[in-house]
């Protein structure tokens, strides 16, 4: 199942089953979550999570990528002047 941005889908469990999620969003829906937050803050409704913590982690996952990136970029660099 896909939900969309600014969608809602809530499921009922009345017995004994197995079920699995996995919820994701792609950076460039950020400003959804922005949006989102504004409305709870507009009606005074507690959010289950902490939208800037969630920026400052998809902001910490991003450096960390580009920082190694850089260092396999300097590995091959080195690599190839020892040649």
């Amino acid at each position: 199942m896909v939900t969309f941005p600014g969608a809602y889908h809530g499921g009922v469990n009345l017995g004994l089953n197995c079920a699995e999620a996995v919820n994701f969003a792609p950076a460039d829906w950020l400003r959804f979550g922005a949006e989102s937050c504004a409305r709870y803050r507009m009606h005074r409704k507690p959010s289950l999570l902490c939208y800037e913590w969630l920026v400052l982690k998809v902001g910490a996952c991003f450096a960390n990528r580009m920082v190694q990136n850089l260092f396999k970029e300097q590995e091959r660099g080195q690599a190839e002047r020892s040649r």
